[in-house]
């Protein structure tokens, strides 16, 4: 944009290629989350409400109208960026967010033999709770700035009279005395809040594994395919026989096995 800016048309194809790699990307992930929501929560509701299935035809204009919500909900965060600093902090401090908790699920999910789903949702939702307080739930002290003195840097000013240009003066600055306000204390913040936004997936994490086990033991864990399970816990539970497992399903065990004369011949 500095260097080019002079070429016409290069800042329109510059603002046009930033519109549509960011368009395809809000627009993808505004698809995927509707067709989520109308699969796994909109369908499942209606069917336990009404005792009936949803049409296809409501189906997919439901579709289109979660879609146009969660493109105006982007919209909505676009002018509240400008209040949430950093882009880039923004961004890993909501991925964070998220992506600790949902780690958690999936980690209990593969490799916590006494996790059960009520312990797991339990612990889903104290993490995301969690996260979202520690990223948006009080103050948060201002960023630690480098210094920047520019003592012993040479200076050179030049003067120009539009034909030649000759050394006007160059010398090096030995001090520079300047006043600036005290940087308010992080004392003052709780400690729970000067935590880096760096650290949020991790605390989230550890909130849904550590919850989502404690409530687990409070609850009958139901018979389960030990195969799903991480190959070292699966090895583990078989050789303690501590859990009563389901049997292995065949058409998993041969396609785990790579035996696919099998899975042919069903087909």
């Amino acid at each position: 944009m500095d260097t080019m800016g002079g070429v016409p048309g290069l800042i329109g194809l510059f603002v046009a290629g930033i519109f549509s790699a960011s368009l395809s990307t809000v627009s993808g992930a505004c698809n995927s989350l509707a067709a989520v929501t109308v699969e796994d929560y909109i369908k499942p509701l209606y069917t336990y409400c009404t005792n009936r299935t949803i049409s296809d035809r409501s189906a997919g204009q439901l579709s289109k109208s979660v879609t146009f919500f969660y493109g105006a909900l982007c919209m909505c965060f676009a002018y509240l960026a400008k209040y949430m600093g950093p882009v880039l902090q923004a961004a890993l401090t909501i991925f964070s967010i998220v992506g600790g908790p949902l780690l958690g699920l999936f980690t209990l999910g593969v490799a916590a033999p006494s996790a059960n789903q009520p312990g797991v949702l339990t612990g889903l939702a104290a993490g995301l709770m969690f996260s979202s307080w520690l990223g948006f739930g009080g103050p948060k002290p201002p960023p630690k700035k480098l210094p920047t003195s520019i003592a012993g840097c040479p200076n050179n000013v030049l003067s120009s009279n539009f034909s030649t240009v000759v050394p006007f003066d160059n010398n090096f600055i030995d001090e520079v005395v300047t006043t600036i306000s005290a940087p308010s204390s992080e004392d003052q913040y709780w400690y729970l809040f000067r935590i880096s936004y760096m650290y949020y997936i991790v605390l989230g994490f550890l909130m849904t594994v550590l919850v989502g086990l404690f409530v687990s033991k409070f609850y009958k864990t139901p018979p389960y395919d030990v195969n799903l399970l991480t190959p070292w816990v699966a090895a583990r539970v078989k050789k303690n026989g501590t859990f009563k497992g389901l049997e292995p399903n065949p058409e998993t065990m041969h396609m785990k096995n790579g035996n696919t004369k099998d899975c042919e011949e069903a087909l």
